[in-house]
């Protein structure tokens, strides 16, 4: 079936199809669309050290420094980090995702840090440790501790961070310089984030804890040598729209007339219809970042056609 340019109102009139009259009266939203790339490199937004304190008194939130392993009295460090995913495309598919760290300071060998993802939501307090950090600062309210989740208030479901059991990636860290934690696991937790980012915690880093003095320390996102801050590079393959197809059905049509206007206002309207199965970009026709008035002419023009 084939339509001729006629503006969606008309059309209305002519079909007769339920819902299609609130077209005259739609107010338009304008909302900035989402950025594309095929990669991208992420400063870190938080990032946190758990000294292991029976009462969860240290912690790190400002300092120059991250830890993981243990210290010289056999004290065990863990260093928390996060990133904010919201410039990775809503639908994108994850290719590779690398954490980069720097570490600039060791006593020892090399040592296994391996990185496990977060089952929990953590803080970062204004606490900054003096010296080489080692020790950490004493917990300022909102911090990560050993103990808390949020100091003083918000405990961990079980001490050290509520970590899954299985590392997402693991690196051998032997002399100073940099190290990155990739591969199949560390991707599909960036994936699980971009399509839940409810659920995005970051990671929690666990060195050597059964040997003394095993610590490695990395540079964290408040130090001075921008260079050296965390930094997470992701390759993705942005998804691809099909404009117009509201319902997916790989022709844009008649049917797809009353879906279109029930994305009407999305990704800010209703979220079961703006997330129905089938993505509301297909109904975005101008790529402006929202379903709404200006789509109507183009959606017509688009009647008739098939998906590339």
């Amino acid at each position: 079936m084939t339509f001729s340019r006629l503006s969606l109102r008309a059309l209305c009139t002519q079909t007769s199809r339920t819902g299609l009259a609130c077209l005259t009266t739609l107010a338009t939203v304008a909302l900035p669309g989402a950025a594309a790339a095929d990669t991208l490199q992420l400063a870190a937004s938080k990032d946190n050290t758990l000294y292991f304190a029976a009462s969860g008194e240290y912690s790190n939130g400002a300092g120059d420094h991250l830890f993981a392993g243990n210290t010289g009295s056999a004290a065990a460090r863990r260093a928390v980090i996060a990133f904010d995913l919201s410039d990775v495309p809503s639908g994108a598919t994850v290719n590779s995702a690398t954490l980069r760290l720097f570490m600039s300071k060791t006593r020892t060998g090399t040592q296994t840090i391996a990185a496990h993802r977060l089952l929990a939501d953590w803080g970062e307090g204004t606490s900054d440790a003096d010296g080489e950090e080692g020790s950490g600062a004493a917990s300022a309210p909102g911090d990560a501790t050993w103990v808390h989740a949020f100091y003083a208030n918000q405990l961990w479901v079980n001490q050290g961070g509520h970590l899954a059991a299985t590392p997402s990636a693991a690196t051998a860290v032997t002399a100073t310089g940099f190290y990155t934690w990739t591969g199949t696991g560390i991707a599909a937790d960036v994936q699980a984030w971009v399509d839940n980012p409810s659920a995005n915690f970051g990671w929690i880093l666990v060195g050597n804890e059964a040997t003394a003095q095993s610590a490695k320390r990395f540079d964290s996102r408040s130090n001075p040598l921008i260079s050296q801050r965390p930094a997470l590079v992701i390759e993705y393959t942005a998804p691809v729209y099909c404009l117009g197809d509201a319902d997916c059905s790989g022709a844009v049509d008649f049917f797809d007339i009353d879906p279109f206007v029930a994305k009407l206002g999305c990704p800010s309207s209703d979220p079961d219809t703006c997330s129905d199965g089938c993505p509301w970009q297909n109904s975005d026709v101008d790529s402006n970042g929202t379903v709404d008035f200006f789509d109507i002419d183009p959606f017509v023009d688009l009647l008739g056609t098939a998906c590339p």
